[in-house]
């Protein structure tokens, strides 16, 4: 069976059709993998009554619990699943609740997308889907962000800023990347800013965005800009800026090089896409 995802949603006002996203299900059918935001449900929580309040908390627990099951057990709302999950997460079944499930808590139609189930690929759709754009954005004081806000507004002619890039202009991507410069000559040319301070889920995100990018573009061109983390501090995050470096595929740039991303431009005539 084939991979997919559905979202599960607090309704909060049937009437107005008015919901919450509240947590994201990675499944293929017999391997499921549900995590929810905290925060999302403490905001939830406050909008319905007790009641459901509870209820939301204990489902959205038990769900969570079912990527862990070895044998057939007890939840806590008195159902009884087994190991597979079959006949809770599949995908017919999940889009069968999605049409027609009127509780407090709903389902977004199930989305095939070529990933398998890990743990890894639910932070990354998490990351992605719940927007958490507080924890993803550079910090404003941090080197890198001032050297991209500097630098950005001179290279306008050549790339096109903040662009966002689909599967409709290229059908290998598996979901929308969104890239801080991306133009083309003979051939796509991008750059990327990576800020290694950040929590390693993030850096997950940017890593997912830079691969899907690399195998749906036709020989790019790509820049990484980064500044080195602190080791003592950063330890997880050192070494992977370390792999990053020697990552072949792409020519690393301290950000005291970034004029080099403008150089390559005026040499080779690339122009905004």
């Amino acid at each position: 069976m084939k991979t997919f995802y559905s979202i599960v949603y607090a309704l909060i006002t049937p009437e107005t059709g008015e919901k919450i996203s509240l947590g994201i299900m990675l499944s293929d059918g017999e391997n499921s993998i549900f995590r929810y935001s905290k925060l999302k449900l403490s905001i939830a929580h406050s909008m319905v009554s007790a009641e459901q309040g509870k209820f939301m908390s204990d489902y959205l627990h038990s769900l969570s619990k079912l990527s862990t099951l070895k044998n057939t057990v007890k939840v806590d709302l008195g159902l009884e699943f087994a190991e597979s999950g079959n006949s809770l997460i599949s995908e017919s079944y999940i889009e069968y609740l999605s049409v027609y499930n009127q509780n407090i808590l709903t389902y977004s139609k199930p989305v095939l997308i070529e990933m398998e189930v890990t743990t890894e690929a639910t932070d990354i759709l998490f990351g992605k889907l719940f927007n958490e754009k507080e924890a993803t954005l550079l910090h404003p004081t941090h080197k890198l962000s001032i050297v991209r806000k500097e630098f950005v507004p001179h290279v306008k002619e050549y790339y096109s800023i903040d662009r966002e890039i689909t599967r409709d202009e290229y059908s290998k991507l598996i979901m929308p990347v969104k890239i801080d410069l991306f133009g083309k000559n003979e051939r796509p040319v991008f750059a990327k800013f990576f800020d290694f301070e950040r929590q390693v889920n993030f850096i997950k995100n940017d890593f997912f965005d830079l691969t899907q990018l690399q195998e749906a573009l036709t020989k790019p061109k790509g820049f990484i800009v980064s500044v080195e983390p602190e080791n003592a501090k950063y330890p997880i995050q050192h070494q992977v800026w370390e792999d990053l470096r020697k990552n072949n595929k792409t020519e690393y740039l301290d950000a005291s090089e970034i004029g080099k991303i403008r150089e390559y431009a005026e040499e080779h005539g690339v122009v905004p896409v």
